[in-house]
């Protein structure tokens, strides 16, 4: 395994090496014990080893866990996710973020028929080519606070990702919206997850901009709404905006 871990683990000279986790704490393999603030990207919210959640999944491990087909929990999950939250209508599950961007970009770019899509700058949405772009660009090259360049985060990346990618500057509604108005001619949706799962947080009056289901735009001669976007959520909040 080179470097011993995947990248987002890798620390120099070498990565932290857990041996188990226990509510808020986690324990290496030297003995020593830390407190938890990632709860793996916000997955861990019970803490580890939750009574509740080892019970529930010792009980289906006995029923199987790689069946080959639907097992009718997955039905019950999604239910219950679109009974709690109101914005929810359909759910498809993925193995990953990595593939729930992946299809959602896929999907958006479909039923669209546009080819760009944005994303805010620093945003982390996993590891396929368009949303490898400006997640953390060396400042030498990441271009001015209002207008971002389009930088390709790691090598192999394919050499049109980048001009497919639109970067908008986070927490800077006046930014964006000027760049959104002077480049492109509609809405289809828009990736806003901030960076992994960490504290970044914006202005209250960005967030608002960010997610108001009403919000216009003048797009050249076109008014769209926010309300018309192709939009697919994944666990990590994540949604795609598709451009002209």
């Amino acid at each position: 395994m080179p470097g011993g871990a995947k990248g987002a683990y890798f620390y120099k000279p070498y990565p932290l090496t857990i041996a188990r986790g226990e509510g808020v704490y986690l324990y290496d393999v030297d003995g020593r014990r830390y407190v938890d603030f990632a709860n793996h990207h916000t997955a861990q919210i019970l803490g580890h080893n939750y009574p509740t959640v080892v019970e529930a999944v010792g009980e289906q491990l006995k029923r199987g866990i790689a069946l080959g087909a639907p097992v009718g929990v997955e039905t019950e999950l999604a239910l219950e996710m679109c009974r709690r939250v109101a914005s929810l209508e359909r759910i498809r599950f993925c193995n990953s973020g990595t593939e729930a961007t992946l299809h959602a970009i896929r999907l958006a770019r479909g039923f669209s028929g546009h080819a760009k899509i944005a994303k805010f700058e620093g945003g982390y949405h996993g590891s396929h080519d368009v949303v490898e772009v400006s997640v953390s660009p060396p400042v030498e090259i990441e271009g001015c606070a209002t207008e971002p360049n389009s930088v390709p985060t790691a090598g192999g990346i394919s050499p049109n990702a980048a001009r497919e990618v639109i970067i908008l500057p986070y927490d800077d509604e006046v930014a964006v919206e000027a760049l959104v108005t002077g480049t492109v001619m509609s809405w289809r949706a828009l990736s806003s997850t901030p960076k992994r799962a960490s504290c970044r947080t914006g202005k209250r009056s960005f967030s608002r901009f960010e997610k108001s289901p009403d919000k216009t735009m003048c797009c050249s001669s076109l008014m769209k709404s926010w309300a018309s976007a192709s939009v697919q959520v994944d666990c990590r909040n994540t949604m795609i905006l598709c451009l002209t």
